[in-house]
């Protein structure tokens, strides 16, 4: 595998994870889905002084969840891969349980969305490391995908197969997208739209060649 991680920061340890731990239970779980530090603080029986020994102010834990999150993300697409043989059923996988992922922490509490939508207006170093690196791995399965011969596009053709893949799957990825889609079975038509996608790698090449300019 080569994409890379999007490791931004040194990973937090002990009393630190404690800390996320619990603000992670209080947005996920709390029915006003807000985040004080005087709770998680609380709920630790420790100061909220003790919490700023490793968080600088509440939106640095806001960060530490960014992070945590965008990583656990990771670590799923990676685990998707491993666990099938095919690579369209890996492609499918990985984006299907992103999707997943993320759709059941936004539908868990109403603060959710926001610590999402901060992630990509203040967080953009993170969400782009993250993009890239679910890049990379959409780009390393179809390479191995066509070099298996399971897929009928020509190596040249991976730049616009993950150009559309994720053009077409932006309802399922942009988180404020989910959050409109919450009443529909999102994941279904997910699926659905994998499917049609790997299909089309697989017997359908054509539809990712450039057209042809005309002649004069």
């Amino acid at each position: 595998m080569t994409s890379q991680s999007i490791s931004t920061r040194p990973p937090r340890t002990g009393e630190a994870i404690r800390i996320l731990d619990e603000a992670e239970r209080q947005i996920l779980t709390l029915p006003t889905g807000k985040l004080r530090v005087v709770d998680v603080a609380a709920a630790l029986e420790m100061s909220h002084a003790n919490v700023y020994r490793f968080f600088k102010n509440r939106d640095d834990l806001l960060d530490g969840l960014v992070d945590r999150w965008l990583k656990d993300g990771e670590a799923r697409a990676l685990a998707a891969i491993e666990m099938h043989n095919a690579s369209g059923d890996q492609l499918k996988h990985v984006l299907l349980s992103l999707h997943v992922q993320t759709r059941a922490k936004i539908a868990s509490a109403p603060g959710v969305i926001d610590i999402y939508l901060r992630a990509l207006n203040k967080r953009t170093q993170a969400v782009e490391h993250h993009r890239t690196f679910l890049i990379g791995i959409c780009a390393d399965i179809l390479s191995r995908g066509i070099r298996d011969g399971e897929f009928a596009i020509e190596t040249d053709q991976i730049i616009p197969a993950l150009a559309l893949i994720e053009s077409a799957t932006r309802k399922f990825t942009h988180p404020l997208l989910i959050s409109e889609g919450l009443p529909e079975d999102t994941p279904t038509e997910a699926e659905r739209v994998l499917g049609v996608f790997i299909e089309a790698v697989r017997s359908a090449p054509q539809l990712f060649s450039a057209p042809e300019r005309p002649t004069k």
